[in-house]
């Protein structure tokens, strides 16, 4: 048996709500349950925490259908508002976070909390620098033998920082440092230092005696240029041959800092003098540079520097015009030069990139130029001498004839904290690739939570691990032997590699660097993400888990980091109204759901919405497009970026900063207007965790570059439109996919046609070979060209070329049989699939539409679609792969079902899809559908006298009567010009002249929300257009009201202007006099629309 509920808006388009208790689908669409409903994140401000504004902020949380909160606790310069600060930890913190705990269990509201103070990422006050990260340091003495002297190894730097003896730690903290090894190798023919060369520089200054020296601690000012260039020229008294180049320059890095420098070492002609350049040096996070190139000859050398400019789409996100810019340190007008080396012998291209201590977008693109035996050293050459150091750093031993090259290797911290925090919860960053560091600090942190909270069991739900922002880490206390037991070989000879050094050859010395990068990779992921999840799991809570996020901020695998969280989250930044954001997030979210589906996870996250300078801009119509896009990619959990705590009632609030994120509180002013739209996240994400993902294509990413970095500044061409795709990494295809009946499977049900070799895939290490080749011969469609070679040295050339050549025999055969599978060569996967006959998922007739989908079946046979049009307006044809079931529409705004009228052809429905620009629909093929729309017979305008009231900037009541409708901000009162908040319309209307019959109400344009009430009847309210709601009119007279809400930038804006009085007093000034306002009211036109 079913109930049936009948809403006044589902009456008058004749569509049907159905609560069944035998289709609980369609309960939970309509009330969607807590694990489908949006998070936010609720952040703490330096100390300005108060009870009552957390009872109001949660019961307001409630209030609007939100599913929790994730709590924070941070500071980004966040004025102290309060009498009495809530510090991080001290009693009347816990105090707070235990009266949270206890009013989130009252009002069925989740709590979480982040892996510690700040945002990123596992740091503390009391974490000690045996636990904290570290990095690999390093001193090197020359020798000869025939010269007899004592060899004293100087200690590598003991200081905390990101490379050498650059600091960068707190400066209490003390020196630390631990030898690791000792190793001695003869020096290369060619590795000679060249002689001394004359040095002159763009401007005066630099002390020559300082500079070389080459310590990267002491860099000299070389200023700017009119054209804001320099450039320091090197003169031999001979010609030089020259392979590398080291450059020092360590500027200023971190949130706020000018891009680093970019730099090209060129070379004069010997007869014109005209310069050339040899290669370009581009800007890096780490202090030193080190270029590798094909030997040069000359006379004179330059290297000159330029500022470096953003990349296309590096930007967050365009700032609001007029908004009040970021107030850093101004840029200093001149470049940090600390060292300069040029070198007769090759180096690592890359150096200090591919050893980890920085990183680069793909490292298959600096490899190291070939060079000859005069600049390497045979790996068996080298020797292990370290127990010949004696403690003070005498080093026991006679060198064997010839020149030698001492080593002295050993780590140090690289001092990164956890923040952005109060002092009182900062510190060292945990080491992140020790499994036992990790355990104890999680362990610590978390107990201080379960002390305050006293049965955490009840209050707190789940652990978030925030996307890692903690910098760099190439060192553990056992990564010698990590690195033997995942890679299979003893890596002490090639230790010099990570100085620089070549070994053997180029290319031997890059694929140990690829082994070495991907260690680090898969300790990051077995020894921190997976101990978070243990450590959660134990304690009864889920982890929700982020990875890199933004491109490559630092080594790891972005698929593997979020293969042990309960929900994998990416993040997605708010889209500007046109084009396609920084497809860096994009990437970011296509991961977490893929890591989802292939794990048979229901949920995938988003960290959503977050903006950069654009403060209290937005209203719920301007992220509709983020929101659809997101759900297109595969989201299907939201948590809002973010919602500040608000201790106090003045208004606008507290924000996480000026220029960042949401303000998404309590004091929006439309927060208590907010339900619909977070209804419509809910009832959308609960749709799109049900069942599983379908998709037809397994994209093998490579195993080079995380997807972030793959697709940072693009998604690939070949990915393809109308199927579905899920992207893998390659630890995940060794332990995930089988073949059954000729697909690719995974244990949760997920099934592909076919494997797909994109991304880093031209290189292929022996055991992803080894695995491919096996899924092929078991029945696989496998689609791609043949990779060049294996990027790892742990792998046997010979076998790797057998196994090759089995997939690949022949350069001119296409496709390959082999054993039951196929291997198809040089062919996009749309190519492939056209091949097998597999018909698109989703085709659409109309040629310019740009739609993205999401695609989800049920075990009980029924199929959901989500489709977002992210172009014009789109009226076409849709052919869904889908046979036997009827299709109909679930408005995830007002929760009715339409039925949809269709065309069963050749395996596909027909369906007749009806989109605005950037709008979405929800498509369920099932048994049945609803009922269909009523026809709209016609429309007219509203006509009447509208009165408008609101309330002016001193606080006094103002109506308007004969208004015209239009913005606000074309009103010659500035009370209105600059208005925020809630503003009524009000209009009185006779059926009889103005709907005899059924009708509904189209507001036209409004700016930005309106709640509809007729005859003091509430109807709802109306966040996107279409502004159009039923209107139940009754006979005779009734009254309409429409109250307008539109953001608070235009207050802001009207307290900045000269000699104005201010109205808000809860926030900073965030925009000029000058910045344009937003449209703002109800704008029009107004009209009925007649159904029969």
């Amino acid at each position: 048996m079913s109930t049936c509920r009948l809403s006044a808006l589902a009456l008058c388009l004749g569509w049907v709500l159905c609560a069944s208790a035998a289709d609980p689908l369609r309960q939970g669409f309509e009330s969607p349950p807590a694990p489908a409903k949006p998070l936010v994140w609720w952040h703490w401000l330096n100390g300005n925490v108060s009870l009552p504004g957390i009872d109001r902020d949660l019961e307001w949380m409630q209030r609007i259908g939100l599913g929790g909160f994730q709590l924070f606790d941070g500071n980004l310069g966040t004025p102290r508002r309060v009498e009495h600060p809530r510090l991080f930890m001290s009693p009347e913190w816990q105090e707070a976070v235990a009266h949270s705990a206890k009013r989130a269990s009252q009002l069925g509201l989740e709590m979480s909390i982040v892996t510690s103070a700040g945002w990123s990422a596992t740091g503390g006050p009391w974490v000690t620098p045996e636990d904290a990260m570290k990095k690999l340091v390093w001193s090197t003495v020359r020798v000869d033998s025939d010269k007899r002297q004592p060899l004293v190894l100087p200690s590598p730097p003991d200081v905390a920082g990101p490379f050498q003896q650059v600091s960068g730690g707190p400066p209490t903290l003390q020196p630390f440092y631990r030898d690791v090894k000792v190793l001695a190798w003869p020096v290369p023919a060619n590795d000679q230092p060249l002689p001394p060369a004359h040095l002159t520089f763009s401007s005066e200054g630099i002390d020559q005696a300082v500079l070389r020296t080459g310590d990267l601690a002491r860099p000299q000012a070389l200023p700017f240029s009119a054209d804001d260039t320099a450039w320091i020229q090197l003169d031999y008294d001979q010609p030089q041959t020259v392979r590398a180049l080291t450059l020092g320059l360590p500027a200023r890095s971190g949130f706020g800092a000018p891009p680093p420098a970019m730099a090209q070492l060129q070379m004069a002609d010997g007869e014109t003098g005209q310069w050339t350049t040899i290669v370009n040096i581009p800007p890096t996070a780490s202090p030193q540079r080190t270029v590798s190139f094909a030997a040069v000859r000359s006379q004179r050398f330059r290297v000159l520097l330029k500022p470096a400019q953003l990349a296309p789409g590096q930007a967050l996100s365009q700032p609001a015009k007029g908004v009040v810019g970021v107030r850093f340190a101004p840029p200093a007008r001149s470049y940090p030069l600390a060292s300069l080396t040029l070198h007769q012998a090759a180096r690592v291209n890359h150096a200090e990139e591919q050893a980890g201590f920085a990183v680069t977008r793909d490292y298959y693109s600096v490899a190291t130029p070939s060079t000859d035996s005069a600049s390497s050293v045979p790996h068996t050459q080298v020797l292990d001498l370290t127990t010949h150091l004696a403690s003070n750093g005498h080093l026991n031993w006679t060198p064997p004839p010839g020149q030698w090259q001492l080593l002295r290797l050993g780590y140090s911290l690289t001092g990164h904290e956890n923040g952005p925090a109060v002092a009182e919860g900062t510190g060292l960053e945990v080491d992140k690739l020790a499994a036992a560091p990790v355990r104890r600090y999680m362990e610590y942190y978390l107990s201080l939570y379960q002390s305050s909270l006293n049965a955490p069991q009840t209050a707190l739900k789940g652990l978030l691990a925030d996307s890692i922002e903690s910098g760099q880490q190439n060192w553990t206390a056992d990564m010698l032997e990590q690195f033997r037991a995942l890679r299979g070989y003893d890596p002490l000879r090639w230790l010099p590699a990570l100085t620089g050094t070549v070994i053997d050859s180029a290319a031997a010395t890059d694929r140990f660097l690829f082994d070495w990068r991907a260690t680090l990779a898969q300790l990051l992921e077995s020894e921190y993400y997976q101990t978070l999840a243990e450590v959660a799991h134990e304690r009864g809570l889920k982890l929700y888990s982020e990875a890199l996020e933004d491109n490559r901020p630092q080594l790891g695998n972005d698929l593997a980091m979020r293969r042990h969280s309960d929900v994998p989250m990416g993040a997605f930044w708010a889209l500007p109204p046109e084009g396609e954001g920084r497809p860096t997030y994009q990437a970011d979210v296509l991961g977490a759901a893929s890591v989802a589906h292939l794990l048979g996870k229901p949920r995938v996250g988003a960290e959503s919405f977050g903006a950069f300078l654009q403060p209290w801009a937005f209203s719920p119509r301007d992220l509709k497009r983020t929101a659809d896009t997101a759900l297109s990619l595969g989201v299907n959990l939201f948590n809002i970026h973010t919602s500040p705590h608000q201790p106090l009632e003045a208004k606008p609030g507290m924000s996480l900063a000026p220029f960042l994120g949401q303000y998404f509180s309590r004091h929006e002013t439309w927060g208590e207007q907010a339900g619909p739209w977070i209804r419509y996240l809910a009832r959308s994400s609960y749709l799109l965790q049900q069942g599983r993902s379908q998709a037809d294509v397994l994209y093998f990413m490579g195993e080079e570059a995380p997807l972030t970095a793959l697709f940072g500044q693009g998604l690939p061409a070949d990915l393809p439109q109308g199927y579905g795709v899920d992207f893998i990494d390659a630890q995940s295809l060794q332990d995930l996919i089988t073949v059954q009946d000729q697909h690719l499977t995974t244990a949760g049900g997920q099934r592909y046609r076919l494997l797909y070799l994109g991304g880093s895939s031209q290189r292929m290490t022996l055991a992803t070979l080894d695995k491919v080749a096996k899924l092929v011969r078991e029945g696989a469609i496998l689609v791609g060209a043949r990779p060049i070679d294996s990027p790892s040295l742990a792998d046997d050339p010979h076998q790797w070329t057998q196994l090759a050549d089995s997939l690949w025999p022949n350069p001119a055969v296409s496709i390959v049989k082999l054993g039951k599978g196929q291997v198809i060569r040089d062919a996009t996967p749309a190519q492939a699939l056209a091949r097998v006959d597999l018909a698109k998922d989703l085709s659409i007739a109309q040629q310019d539409a740009k739609v993205r989908f999401q695609h989800r079946v049920l075990d009980d046979g029924r199929h959901i679609y989500f489709v977002h049009n992210d172009g014009q307006s789109l009226l076409s044809n849709a052919s869904f792969r889908v046979n036997g079931l009827k299709p109909s529409l679930w408005d995830a705004d007002t929760g009715a079902i339409q039925a949809l009228t269709y065309r069963a052809v050749g395996g596909v429905t027909l369906v007749e899809l009806n989109l605005a620009p950037n709008d979405a629909q929800l498509v369920v093929f099932a048994k049945d559908a609803g009922s269909t729309a009523r026809e709209v017979v016609g429309r007219k305008p509203l006509a009447g006298d509208w009165s408008l009231a609101f309330t002016d900037d001193q606080g006094k009541a103002v109506e308007q009567t004969h208004v015209a409708l239009g913005s606000w901000t074309q009103s010659p009162l500035p009370a209105l010009k600059y208005f925020s908040g809630t503003a009524r319309y009000r209009l009185h209307i006779e059926r009889a002249s103005a709907c005899p019959s059924d009708c509904r109400l189209d507001l036209g344009e409004v700016r930005d929300l309106a709640r509809v009430t007729l005859n003091g009847k509430a109807l709802g309210v109306l966040w996107k257009p279409p502004y159009i709601v039923d209107l139940p009119l009754r006979r005779g007279a009734n009254t309409l009201e429409v109250e307008v809400t539109n953001p608070w930038m235009n207050r802001i804006i009207g307290d900045a202007q000269p000699g104005a009085t201010r109205v808000l007093t809860g926030s900073e000034h965030a925009y000029t006099a000058e910045a344009p306002v937003r449209a703002a009211g109800l704008l029009g036109p107004v009209q009925l629309i007649h159904l029969r």
